[in-house]
């Protein structure tokens, strides 16, 4: 018979650990929508230029809880592409002025087969879609100032979490600054429609 030392064989009562629930661990965190698996559609397929494309997509209602900096995985049926793709979610209802009501949007570097695949594809295309996946981010304390820094692609999830932060207490009274964004990409990969990025 095994035992936890001699209290316990004695039939003593045992202090025994009790959980401990640090800022940020999963029993503080706001709980995460549920993932949908579900067919939509291309709404428009954007070409930045050097390889960068952005793809709008219809989100139907099960997508309306995607939070910035959470991801998809996408994959195009009827196609030998089988492997679905992780792309983080660029734009949320609203983020883009000239956006689609509803839509969002995913960036995507040509890389490979299946980038190119979807760097193809015209408006109307089907895509099979799993998510909303991952955390995300999650929105600074009031009166912080967010530094936000990643290098080429990985700057996606920059254009929602930025307009996610309008109308919140985000910025010191003196002096009034903006959120920082810091993306950095090599000059041959540079995209051309830096107008959709904050600044």
């Amino acid at each position: 018979m095994l035992s936890n030392g001699p209290d316990e064989r004695q039939g003593a009562p045992i202090d025994r650990p009790r959980a401990v629930h640090y800022p940020g661990s999963p029993a503080t965190r706001p709980t995460r929508p549920m993932p949908h698996d579900l067919t939509t559609s291309v709404l428009r397929n954007i070409d930045l230029g050097r390889g960068h494309h952005l793809i709008e997509l219809a989100a139907p209602p099960e997508l309306a809880s995607t939070g910035p900096a959470q991801f998809f995985m996408v994959g195009v049926p009827g196609t030998d592409t089988l492997l679905r793709r992780p792309y983080s979610v660029c734009g949320l209802p609203g983020t883009f002025a000239d956006g689609a009501a509803g839509a969002v949007q995913i960036l995507l570097r040509v890389v490979g087969r299946g980038t190119r695949l979807l760097a193809s594809l015209a408006a109307g295309a089907p895509l099979h879609v799993l998510g909303p996946l991952g955390r995300g981010f999650e929105p600074p304390a009031p009166g912080v100032r967010p530094v936000l820094v990643a290098g080429g692609i990985g700057a996606a999830p920059f254009p929602a979490f930025v307009a996610s932060l309008a109308g919140r207490d985000v910025r010191p009274v003196k002096p009034k600054k903006p959120p920082v964004v810091s993306a950095r990409c090599r000059a041959r990969d540079r995209r051309t429609s830096s107008d959709r990025w904050p600044r």
